[in-house]
């Protein structure tokens, strides 16, 4: 990484200009920078191009995900996004004044400088990153994971074509993570520090930083379904099981234990065709050996069962695995296409199954609840899950959702107000 204090001090002054401008002018450079990524011929399609060769990943299963992140990210969505966390952050300001009176909403601005620190369990992460500080008028360091050196780097490229002056306050600087000696010159520098990752890397840094932060650790999403499922359509199975291995269910809201009613055994089967099915469209990518390890230790127990209440179904090879038993807990297994399906318990034990794990589940995906709808996502609700979809959408949020119950943009508003 070259001097990060002439970069730094870069991006402060590119934080000046970016605070002097309304937000149509924003908005459209944004949407601008986006529609360049859309079509054969756009940056989606390229970054899924080069992600596949640089990870082994599905290109078509990379660029269907990437596609899908822009539509959430329409100018409407980036607006009602920034309207949601002015708000936000003005009641939040307001309830720590002595006066009790809320900022001018229009005038809300983040801190001049952030440091946004990607995973790279989901492609992308980078571009809604740089969104986010630039909404709130914030510069942006990028510090890309390992695992997608090609995102960020092209969203930057993006923005210096369709948005010059918005592009000016994007720097892409890559380093090893857990340099001190780097780390800490940067994080000294900055105004605010985003970090995302593992739980090793969480507890890390929060013991490190002294930075004002917000860190994003590592959750589970599970799926929960009712006895439709006896004669659900071939398109449901399709879109369900499509929710389970995009991203290789790296991503916290990749379903990864399943509640069902009725014959697990049976469901676990339906589920392993249709699983048998994807690796076809969007085969896994190549399991290293430490994963390959982490897959069989998983499932060893389970292929010693042998009998109706617990078992496995694995292709012969790690690109994926279906268990099932009926212990109503989140034991889960490795992010690697792996799904255990266990029994649906009702609304009062998932409750308290929540509670006790509270912070720890990301997602919720339903299916055929039926008039309990609506109960079920208050039960998520009680446990803090912030996400409550139909499973065969869990993976398609819309533009600021609540990742770990948190707004992001807020948290950066209302900290530019206080600094």
């Amino acid at each position: 990484m070259e001097r990060s204090p002439e970069t730094i001090d870069q991006l402060r002054d590119a934080a000046f200009a970016l605070a002097t401008m309304g937000d149509a002018e924003v908005l459209d450079g944004l949407a601008a920078a986006l529609a360049l990524w859309r079509g054969p011929d756009g940056y989606a399609a390229r970054a899924a191009h080069d992600l596949a060769e640089y990870t082994g990943q599905s290109a078509d299963m990379l660029r269907f995900g990437l596609e899908r992140m822009l539509n959430a990210h329409s100018r409407d969505a980036l607006a009602a996004w920034l309207a949601d966390a002015r708000v936000e952050a003005a009641r939040a300001t307001a309830a720590h004044r002595s006066d009790g009176q809320a900022p001018s909403l229009a005038l809300l601005r983040g801190p001049s400088v952030i440091a946004q620190i990607l995973a790279g369990n989901v492609a992308g992460l980078g571009i809604v990153a740089a969104l986010e500080g630039l909404l709130a008028r914030s510069a942006v360091l990028l510090k890309p994971a390992a695992g997608d050196p090609v995102t960020a780097s092209l969203f930057k490229a993006a923005m210096d074509r369709a948005a010059p002056q918005l592009g000016k306050a994007i720097m892409v600087r890559p380093w090893t993570g857990g340099d001190a000696k780097v780390e800490d010159e940067v994080f000294n520098r900055v105004d605010f520090v985003v970090a995302s990752g593992g739980e090793e890397m969480a507890v890390a840094l929060h013991d490190r930083l002294t930075t004002p932060h917000l860190i994003y650790g590592p959750r589970v999403s599970i799926g929960v379904v009712g006895m439709g499922w006896h004669s659900a359509p071939d398109s449901w199975w399709e879109d369900a099981v499509r929710e389970i291995v995009l991203w290789d269910q790296q991503g916290c809201l990749s379903p990864r234990i399943l509640f069902v009613a009725g014959d697990q055994k049976r469901f676990a089967r339906h589920l392993a065709e249709v699983m048998k099915h994807w690796e076809t469209v969007w085969p896994a990518r190549p399991r290293e050996a430490a994963e390959s390890s982490a897959v069989h230790g998983f499932r060893s127990p389970y292929q010693m069962a042998g009998g109706n209440d617990a078992g496995c179904i694995e292709p012969g090879n790690t690109a994926w695995t279906v268990v099932w038993d009926p212990d109503p807990t989140l034991h889960a297994g490795p992010p690697l296409r792996v799904v255990r399906v266990t029994r649906r318990i009702g609304m009062r034990a998932m409750k308290a199954l929540l509670s006790k794990n509270r912070g720890r589940v990301q997602g919720m995906g339903t299916a055929f609840l039926a008039s309990h709808g609506l109960s079920w996502r208050r039960v998520a609700e009680s446990g803090e899950v912030p996400r409550t979809a139909p499973i065969t959408s869990i993976q398609e949020p819309p533009a600021g959702w609540r990742a770990d119950g948190r707004s992001g943009l807020a948290k950066l508003l209302a900290h530019g107000v206080s600094e």
